[in-house]
């Protein structure tokens, strides 16, 4: 009893400690969003849209991933809401649950302290850290094998001995859940269904003492599995290119020689040199520390000189399947196709910490339970320091975080959500648009908060200014941004001051007040001269700016550069001035024609919007800039018409144009231009 309670204060000291150490600067460590983060969220917001899937297309149509994780993750957002915390709150939890579970597999399968040094294998390594802090479908897959192979060490009765017991329905109903639940979350999880068959194999060709029952109750939990995973069956009979299965397939080495330098390289990534992405490791540092190493090496081979041993060829079994996905690859070494084996990896360190100290340190000598204690807090304490010191050390400030993780956008979201105050931000980047997540998209899930306080463009060729000018922030996230914006843009820029925000590097975050400077450019505007389109009709003759049209949307004026008069090679550009009446369509598209005649196909258009339109609000002024394409050589002489307007780009429906509360066509002439040779 004296035992039991000191190792359940161990394990609970432990977790509280790993809890810390993935807690603690979850929100801003790493700042952002990786690629894989991304990736998986977007398909989390799919099934929080009512997609649900089997699996998900991702990039190609021969790539695809796994339902699970986007729909749990899609459930607990929901409660939870959004932000780089919530989003990430499922993968701590099921980094701890995995210590947990890890350290419950070593004490039963090898003893108290075998447990504890597994779960602090876990608890203070890096990469086990990284995955806590990464909302990707790995952080999932860590706790269900876990679990599995807990499930399947109660159905089989196996403790540090194995034990004829009769087989008991609801261990066998758990181990088939949590292999269908491992094959929905990732391809590498199927490798744990020979892992099974092979150890029942085991188990019966070296007569080891169980229930005849037990290989009966075997098949209970392959019915499971299979009436699991029948819409998995399913989908992959419709779609293999999408499946685990194919992944599988098309990872495999291109010969034995591959296959032989890919074993290689994956023992070597777990003891010597590592995996080189940094979204997973710090590059270079081995799977886990040299300590843990030594360790290892001692708990294999007791393992392999005690093979025969039920417990001890468990735990072979698992390593070498779970370390199949990395050895059956043609790619350089990637933790994530060693997750499956870390929790065998650690049973082994904390087998080898087991046989040191009962044969070494001599384990049963008087006070032998206080200084196995001391041992343990000292070991996991060093272990503990390197971990802490890589992580908020050499990993955070390595030089590729930043843009792997899109730190700029995480830095401005942690910002904007404690600077609560009533200023709007006009937020300037080249990504509006994205088949994955734009930055708006990503801005809001950081945020821990909503508001309607934030506009996107991307300042190159379009500008939000919102409240009339009145004071409010311009936000760069490319470190380039502000030097590439175009002149006409950058002149609302001139006169800022510059917002210190934690994380980014000066003048990336500006505040303006340009209410006097937009109030006497929209004032010359207003003169300028337009034409309503010639076929339509109404009362008035005379077009006068600013013009109402439809969908909330109100034109101010243009100004057409460099002047009216042009020659073959040109670049004519149209800056166009834009008021926002009340919420615009999503779709808000602005076109621009050049053509010789009115009612004839234009010679040269371009539609564009580098705005986002879904965040625009009332009183918001802003500036497209549309440039044509030069002028060929060839390009004939004479006056030419300019009109502009505005569509939906999902229906292309024009916007009326209105005179007062008369439609008078859908489009807008400006001022003719004159070619010239």
């Amino acid at each position: 009893m004296h035992r039991f309670t000191s190792s359940l204060l161990l394990i609970i000291l432990l977790l509280l400690l790993a809890a810390a150490l993935r807690i603690i600067g979850l929100t801003w460590l790493p700042a952002g969003f990786s690629t894989e983060e991304i990736t998986d969220l977007r398909i989390a917001l799919a099934v929080r849209d009512g997609n649900i899937a089997s699996f998900y297309e991702v990039g190609t149509a021969a790539e695809g991933h796994e339902g699970l994780y986007p729909l749990m993750q899609g459930l607990v957002s929901g409660v939870l809401g959004d932000g780089t915390l919530n989003l990430r709150m499922m993968s701590v939890w099921g980094g701890l649950i995995g210590i947990a579970l890890v350290y419950t597999l070593g004490r039963r399968l090898f003893g108290s302290l075998a447990g504890l040094v597994a779960a602090a294998v876990i608890a203070v390594s890096l990469y086990p850290l990284l995955l806590a802090r990464s909302a990707i479908r790995e952080t999932l897959l860590f706790p269900l094998a876990a679990g599995a192979l807990l499930a399947f060490v109660n159905a089989v009765h196996l403790r540090q001995v194995i034990e004829p017991e009769s087989p008991q329905t609801r261990s066998y109903m758990a181990l088939g859940v949590l292999t269908a639940a491992m094959a929905y979350t990732h391809w590498t999880g199927l490798f744990f269904i020979p892992f099974i068959v092979v150890y029942f194999l085991f188990l019966r060709f070296t007569r080891q003492p169980v229930s005849r029952r037990l290989f009966t109750a075997a098949w209970f939990a392959l019915v499971i599995t299979i009436i699991l995973a029948i819409p998995y069956l399913t989908f992959t009979l419709r779609s293999p290119r999408l499946s685990g299965l194919y992944t599988i397939w098309i990872n495999h080495p291109e010969s034995i020689g591959g296959f032989v330098n890919s074993v290689v390289n994956t023992i070597l990534a777990v003891l010597v040199r590592g995996d080189l992405a940094i979204q997973h490791n710090f590059p270079g540092d081995p799977l886990i520390g040299i300590l843990a190493a030594a360790l290892l090496i001692m708990g294999f081979i007791v393992a392999i000189d005690r093979r025969r041993a039920a417990n001890m060829a468990f735990c072979l079994l698992a390593l070498l399947f779970g370390l199949m996905p990395a050895m059956w690859s043609r790619t350089p070494p990637d933790f994530t196709n060693m997750i499956l084996a870390l929790p065998a990896l650690a049973l082994l360190v904390g087998l080898g910490a087991q046989w040191l100290v009962e044969n070494v340190l001599h384990y049963r000598y008087p006070m032998r339970n206080v200084s196995v204690a001391l041992l343990f807090v000292v070991i996991t304490a060093a272990s503990a320091y390197l971990g802490i010191r890589t992580l908020f050390g050499s990993w955070q400030t390595h030089p590729q975080i930043g843009q792997e993780y899109n730190a700029s956008l995480g830095y401005l979201a942690a910002w904007l959500d404690r600077n609560n105050d009533e200023l709007t931000t006009s937020v300037c980047t080249f990504n509006l648009e994205n088949d994955s997540l734009s930055d708006p998209q990503l801005l809001r899930l950081m945020m821990h908060r909503t508001t309607n306080r934030l506009r996107f463009s991307n300042c190159l060729t379009g500008l939000v200014i919102t409240k009339g000018g009145a004071t409010q922030r311009v936000a760069f996230l490319q470190p380039d941004a502000a030097a590439v914006m175009s002149p006409v843009l950058k002149d609302w820029v001139q006169n800022s001051v510059d917002v210190p925000v934690q994380g980014l590097p000066p003048t990336s975050v500006l505040q303006i007040n340009v209410e006097q400077q937009l109030a006497d450019t929209l004032g010359r505007l207003a003169e300028g001269r337009v034409n309503w389109s010639p076929d339509s009709s109404g009362t008035s003759e005379i077009a006068h700016l600013p013009l109402r049209m439809g969908y909330n949307l109100t034109f101010q004026g243009y100004m057409i550069v460099p002047g009216q008069q042009f020659k073959p090679g040109d670049v004519i550009t149209l800056i166009t001035y834009w008021r926002v009446d009340g919420i615009q369509e999503p779709d808000l598209q602005i076109f621009a024609h050049l053509a010789r005649d009115p009612q004839q196909f234009p010679i040269q258009q371009n539609d564009i919007l580098s705005v986002d339109a879904t965040t625009l609000w009332n009183r918001d002024i802003f500036i497209q800039i549309i440039p044509f394409a030069p002028l060929p050589p060839d390009f004939t002489e004479g006056s030419y018409f300019v009109s502009v307007g505005a569509y939906r780009r999902d229906t292309n429906e024009r916007f009326p144009v209105y005179d007062d509360s008369v439609p008078r066509g859908n489009r807008i002439f400006l001022d003719p231009i004159t070619v010239t040779r």
